[in-house]
Formats: C-alpha cells, sequence, structure tokens
C-alpha cells in the first residue's frame, strides 16, 4: 500500500555572509551667519543601520565628544535606529577652524568566523566663527575734585583700569599700559569674558592746567594667536581706552575740568624794626622784610622785585607755585615822612607767565604805612 518515491533536491549558492553597521551622522542645529559662536549648542542625529545581511545583537553605540552611550540589543538586515545628542563650540573649535565630531558602535554577529561587526562610523565637521582676538579696556576716574568743580594744580586724579576679554579665545601675557601715570603690569592668561582691575593715578601739573584738560590713555596687548584661517598672519589681542578730564561729562563718574590757568604774585611787606616811642625820627632808618609768593598755578618766570623807596631791585629766574623769595631793604625817615604823618613804602614785581594768553603776571604789591615823630 505504500509508495516508494525518489525525493526531489536543489543546493543552490546564496549571498555571502555579511556582518555590517553604518553610523550616519548629521548635524541638525541651523548654521548662524557666520559660523557657530563660541558656547553654542550644536545638535545632530545619529542612525545606526544594519546594512549587512545578519542581525546583529549587543550593538553599542559612542559618541565621544557629547558623552553618547546606547545600547541596541539586537538589529535585523535593513533595520535602523535614531538617536539625538548635542556638544558645545569651545575654543579649541575656534582655534582649528573645526567643529568635528565622530560617532561610532560596537557589535556581534552569528557568524563564528567574524563575531565582532565592522562599522562605518559617523563623522561631522562644522565650521565655527572666525577668531575674534577683541579686548576691551575701560578707563574711569573714581575720585571728584576737592572743591567739587575742578581738579586744582597738584590734586591726585584716581583711576579703575578693567581689561575684559570680549574675544572668543583665551589671550596670554596681556600688557597692560599707562604711559601717563607710569603704569605698567602684565596679566598670565585671561580666559574668554573674564576682567582683570588694575588702580593708578594721576598728580595734575602745569602742562594740564595750561592745556585746559588731562588726557589719559591706557593700552593692553597680548600674544599673537594663530588664526586658522589666515595662519601667516596671527592675530593680536588690543584694546585702547583714552580718558580725558574737561572734555566731556562721564556718565559712569566725575569728569570736570581742571582748574583754569591761573598766574599770580603776592608780595608781603613787613617792617622788621621795631617803633620807638613817639614814631620815627627824622633820619631814622627803617627795615624791611619783602617776601614774594607765587600763589599761583603756574611757574613764573624773570621777575624783577622793586620797591622805589628804598632802591630795591631783585630779580627772579623763576618761582614755582607756592614758592617764596625773601629780601632784606631799608629806608630812612625824611621830611615829607614826618609832614604827612605817614612812612609810605610799596613794593611791587613784574613777571612773565608761560600761558600765551595771559604773559602778564597779576601782582599784589606789599605795602607799608608806618608813623614818624610829631612834626
Amino acid at each position: 500500500p505504500d509508495v516508494p518515491v525518489d525525493p526531489g533536491h536543489t543546493d543552490d549558492d546564496p549571498e555571502d555572509k555579511n556582518g555590517h553597521l553604518s553610523v550616519v551622522k548629521e548635524t541638525t542645529s541651523e548654521k548662524p551667519e557666520g559660523g557657530y559662536k563660541l558656547g553654542y549648542t550644536v545638535s545632530y542625529k545619529i542612525t545606526v543601520k544594519n546594512d549587512g545581511n545578519l542581525t546583529l545583537t549587543d550593538i553599542t553605540v559612542t559618541d565621544e565628544r557629547t558623552k553618547l552611550e546606547e545600547s541596541i540589543a539586537s538589529l535585523e538586515p535593513g533595520e535602523s535606529k535614531e538617536f539625538t545628542t548635542s556638544a558645545t563650540v569651545t575654543e579649541a573649535d575656534i582655534l582649528s577652524g573645526h567643529i568635528i565630531n565622530d560617532a561610532t558602535a560596537t557589535g556581534t554577529t552569528p557568524d563564528p568566523d567574524q563575531p565582532d561587526v565592522p562599522v562605518t562610523p559617523g563623522h561631522t565637521d562644522d565650521e565655527p566663527e572666525d577668531l575674534d582676538t577683541t579686548l576691551t579696556v575701560n578707563k574711569k576716574i573714581t575720585n571728584a575734585p576737592a572743591d567739587g568743580e575742578a581738579y586744582q594744580l597738584g590734586e591726585t586724579i584716581k583711576y579703575t583700569i578693567t581689561v575684559t576679554n570680549d574675544g572668543n579665545a583665551t589671550y596670554y601675557n596681556v600688557a597692560v599700559e599707562d604711559k601717563d601715570t607710569g603704569f605698567t603690569t602684565t596679566i598670565a592668561s585671561l580666559a574668554v569674558g573674564a576682567t582683570e582691575t588694575f588702580t593708578t593715578s594721576h598728580v595734575v601739573n602745569e602742562d594740564d592746567i595750561l592745556a585746559g584738560s588731562y588726557t589719559n590713555t591706557v593700552t593692553a596687548k597680548g600674544d599673537p594667536i594663530d588664526d586658522p584661517k589666515d595662519p601667516e598672519n596671527p592675530k593680536t589681542p588690543e584694546g585702547e581706552d583714552t580718558t580725558t578730564t574737561g572734555d566731556e561729562d562721564d556718565p559712569d563718574g566725575p569728569n570736570p575740568p581742571v582748574v583754569d590757568p591761573k598766574p599770580h604774585i603776592t608780595i608781603d611787606k613787613v617792617r622788621t624794626t621795631e617803633v620807638p616811642d613817639g614814631g620815627f625820627a627824622l633820619g631814622a632808618t627803617v627795615e624791611y622784610t619783602i617776601t614774594v609768593t607765587n600763589d599761583g598755578n603756574l611757574t613764573i618766570t624773570d621777575i624783577t622785585v622793586t620797591d622805589e623807596r628804598t632802591g630795591l631791585s631783585e630779580q627772579i629766574a623763576s618761582l614755582e607755585p607756592n614758592a617764596t623769595k625773601e629780601f632784606t631793604t631799608s629806608t630812612t625817615v625824611t621830611e615829607a615822612d614826618i609832614l604827612s604823618g605817614h612812612i609810605i613804602n610799596d613794593a611791587t614785581a613784574k613777571g612773565t607767565s608761560p600761558d600765551p594768553d595771559k604773559p602778564d603776571v597779576p601782582v599784589d604789591p606789599g605795602h607799608t604805612d608806618d608813623d614818624p615823630e610829631d612834626k
């Protein structure tokens, strides 16, 4: 009852075993004009695809830069899996001119002859913004003048100097200099966004007063930084700020002018001979001390001091502000003194100021009026 059968048989060749993973990485953030800026977050999509013909298991996907590490239990041929991740633009990216990001994967194949999965990694190379070597230097007056109106000769003007890294790379060996005040210092390193603050001062001098204002400039300059887009011409971080007293108002602090030029001499004449009882007699000698004081704010030169009655005529080559010079002289009591009831004696001076608008020096003369004896 059972029929004997000769079975049919075929033995065809399939494609070769091919366990393989492809990792595709794409930048999903829109590129801003000028490139991705320092600190900007760049987003990515990672697609892991089994483009072989074997089911793959125990797949680990990694992106070292973004710290991504994901696991896939298994992935059949033709199947894919997507992940998202992100990275922040760093100084190193700016300095290299590239935002490099790579993703890869590992996995296991069922092929005992090739258990490790060959992988084509994912790669992106985006463009950061250009290197920016901007140093901002700000100088501000921190004290008002003593009289609230203008800085006087010899008064100290105090300043705060602020140096800020407004660029996108760390600066090194930043030399800060204020030649006017003699201030110099070096900042070893200044990170992006960092600020260093210093103080300095200037004492108002005659040149400031003659100029009608005082201009003070501070500069900062760092080591050159290699520019990835122009490697033959490194960029030097530089900044400069000028503070002027007297030109315009400073919204951040006092900025009044220096005092106006004031050339002036005062002569003080003092009798040094004691008055005898009954007054000075006819023919008596009366002695005086004449003190010449520069009570202005400019050095006076070519000063001639005269006392016409005593015949005094003295020269002073120059007299600085607040400086004094003394002379002695004398006179003899005359009949005219006795008849008038006064021994009048005046001393005056004449000099030259450095102010081209006021070359002649105003003078307060010295005066004495003593009593002679009665007629």
